[in-house]
């Protein structure tokens, strides 16, 4: 009985192990081989369980296929980080039907930038062209160095309107006269000029067309349902003054708040012509940085704000300040009551004179266009971009001779009973020669209601990060974000066991050195006692 009831002690909790958990736990030392086993028996973790049990070839290859699969979830992990962090991208296309498309802005420019009759009318247009292309004592400009210095130094005019007098008007690029054009029974009518809207930039004058109320929207299709605008390329006015190898207008189609650059994606009709552009429009978004080239609007440029941002506005708006910091003053395309503002503090809010147009804006937008690197990059951290959501025109081009015989005739009446045909111009040898040397016609339309979009939309996102990561953490080691709460609270009790071993044997160190020096003191008390 005695050593049934000691055997019965023994299990209630006399044995090494026995006892409730939390007595289990707290004997356990972590910082260990026991600890890191028992750890290893009870984490959820696929397979670490087997690297201590049974033989030796066999905890082997169980620790070999453990970190094996480590390894490969490592792999896969790092894989998916750097390729989120390289932010890839996929594009959406659609094709999206509507019952209206807006009508853009259509610009025009003629090529010729100066009309020879303007330089007759005044000195002071000639002299300012001629110290402007550097140009003394020759056939078109016959002023000393000197005299035109003078002129110069006298001109009260700004350069913006010097261009403006000097530059086709817009009642010479369309003839009112023409608009309602009656040929027999049928009549075609073309946009008045009083629709245009005149602009001076970098390369002259040029004339936008912006519809307004129910005429800024197309309804229907096709080219008769089009904008048409009959234009006057008007050789009798191209200069000798600046040498033009071609003759003809540049189009642009443009959002309506949006500016052209000369010379960047210009459609070009030439005289005799009937150009026919259906318009194939695209709505293009674009992810904001950093998943696209960051823009003027989020480099060091302070941009006028009035204006929606576009690339071309960017370019332009590069330009000027380039222009600003050369010469010390506004281009004439910067917007009335605007200050440019620079890193350094620097303001520039008074615009050029002709003086210094002459001696250095039209240098320093020569220096601009012959830059090797992108001027840009010195007020913008990267080079213009188009802006994130935006409509893109792009076109197909059409065209045929104009006008024919029969039409030129009845053409040339109208003009002839408005006083506007000259006779005496050398290219008046017949009505067609005049007519097909001067005239063309624009018609712009859409050949379908609607428009192409694309999407740009993030490859890699954060959910399917995490999802890719938890895929592979459970596929490779069968474990959960709570696993990792397992291997974090093992941690912490490892540390907190070799924390707790150092500080007793600190303290075990301490009292070895107190006991030694009680033993010494007792000795020299015993030895004293004989001498007392």
């Amino acid at each position: 009985m005695e050593g049934t009831n000691r055997r019965r002690g023994d299990s209630d909790g006399s044995q090494p192990g026995g006892g409730n958990d939390a007595e289990s736990a707290t004997s356990v030392n972590y910082a260990s081989v026991a600890g890191l086993r028992e750890f290893f028996g009870e984490t959820t973790m696929h397979g670490v369980q087997y690297t201590f049990r049974g033989g030796l070839v066999l905890r082997l290859l169980w620790l070999l296929a453990v970190l094996g699969c480590v390894a490969g979830f490592l792999y896969f992990f790092i894989t998916a980080i750097i390729n989120y962090l390289d932010r890839p991208t996929n594009t959406k296309l659609d094709t999206v039907a509507t019952a209206r498309m807006p009508v853009p802005a259509i610009t025009f420019c003629n090529t010729n930038t100066i009309q020879a009759a303007s330089l007759n009318e005044s000195e002071a247009n000639l002299a300012f062209l001629c110290a402007a292309y550097r140009r003394t004592n020759t056939r078109s400009c016959p002023f000393t160095a000197a005299r035109l210095k003078e002129v110069v130094s006298k001109e009260t005019r700004r350069p913006k309107q010097i261009f403006r007098d000097i530059g086709q008007r817009k009642t010479s690029l369309i003839l009112d006269p023409l608009v309602n054009f009656f040929f027999e029974t049928e009549a075609i009518t073309f946009i008045n000029s009083s629709y245009l809207e005149t602009s001076v930039n970098n390369g002259g004058i040029c004339h936008t067309y912006r519809a307004q109320g129910t005429d800024a929207e197309f309804r229907r299709t096709g080219a008769d349902a089009g904008k048409k605008f009959l234009l006057n390329i008007d050789q009798n006015q191209y200069s000798d003054f600046i040498v033009e190898l071609s003759v003809g207008v540049e189009v642009y189609i443009h959002n309506t708040e949006e500016p052209i650059v000369r010379g960047r994606n210009a459609i070009f009709v030439g005289p005799g012509e009937r150009a026919n552009i259906a318009l194939k429009p695209l709505h293009r978004t674009v992810l904001p940085s950093p998943y696209r080239t960051p823009t003027c609007t989020e480099g060091n440029i302070n941009r006028n704000k009035s204006k929606p941002y576009s690339d071309s506005q960017c370019q332009l708006e590069c330009q000027e300040y380039y222009v600003a910091s050369t010469c010390g003053c506004l281009s004439f395309t910067v917007p009335p009551n605007v200050t440019l503002k620079f890193d350094s503090g620097q303001t520039v809010s008074v615009y050029c004179t002709a003086n210094q147009f002459v001696d250095c804006t039209l240098p320093a937008l020569v220096n601009y266009s012959l830059e090797a690197t992108d001027p840009c990059k010195q007020y913008c951290l990267e080079p213009c971009s188009p802006p994130p959501d935006h409509f893109m025109y792009d076109f197909s081009l059409s065209a045929d001779v104009f006008p024919s015989r029969i039409v030129a005739d009845s053409i040339v009446d109208v003009l002839v009973n408005e006083s506007l045909y000259d006779y005496t111009s050398p290219f008046t040898s017949s009505n067609l020669a005049y007519t097909r040397e001067n005239f063309a016609q624009v018609t712009v339309f859409y050949n379908s209601l609607g428009y192409d979009s694309t999407v740009q939309q993030k490859a890699v996102t954060l959910d399917s990060l995490f999802g890719s990561v938890g895929g592979n953490l459970g596929l490779f080691i069968g474990a959960s974000l709570l696993t990792l709460a397992e291997f974090a609270q093992y941690l912490t009790r490892f540390f907190l066991a070799c924390f707790r071993q150092l500080r007793e044997k600190r303290a075990g160190s301490a009292d070895v050195s107190g006991g030694g020096n009680s033993e010494k003191d007792g000795d020299r008390t015993e030895l004293s006692d004989p001498v007392a």
